[in-house]
């Protein structure tokens, strides 16, 4: 029985940018978790409670479970981190971060969007997923 994964190809670029994800998300969970108010500019956790650290590295966790769902071809992945986006802007909102601060992730969403359309062999990794 042949797998129809053997038939998916995904342009190097949109793997590329997918490790990318899940390296910089790794170092954001690791920041939030050992992060202090010292730390310099954005890698300082100045006003943040030690619950919030905590949430926003399960947060950025997940990313990573996502972002590995969709180099396995799942897109539920995607709507993963569409999910965590949610809530990490109705936490920032929560909490008192301006609408316009809050919702920069949506950025994020729409570029992760765009280069899973990319395509190899005129077939984007969008269509690929399942």
């Amino acid at each position: 029985m042949e797998s129809t994964n053997k038939r998916k190809e995904r342009p190097g670029s949109v793997t590329g940018w997918l490790m990318l994800l899940i390296i910089s998300n790794l170092f954001i969970a690791f920041i939030y978790l050992i992060g202090n108010e010292k730390m310099p500019g954005v890698f300082s956790t100045k006003g943040m409670s030690y619950y919030l650290r905590i949430l926003f590295s399960l947060i950025a966790i997940g990313n990573v479970i996502c972002v590995v769902l969709l180099l396995q071809w799942k897109k539920w992945g995607f709507w993963g981190i569409v999910i965590l986006w949610i809530c990490v802007f109705a936490i920032k909102v929560f909490n008192g971060a301006g609408v316009i601060q809050s919702i920069s992730g949506l950025f994020g969403i729409a570029m992760l969007y765009g280069i899973l359309q990319i395509r190899k062999n005129n077939i984007s990794a969008w269509v690929n997923l399942d």
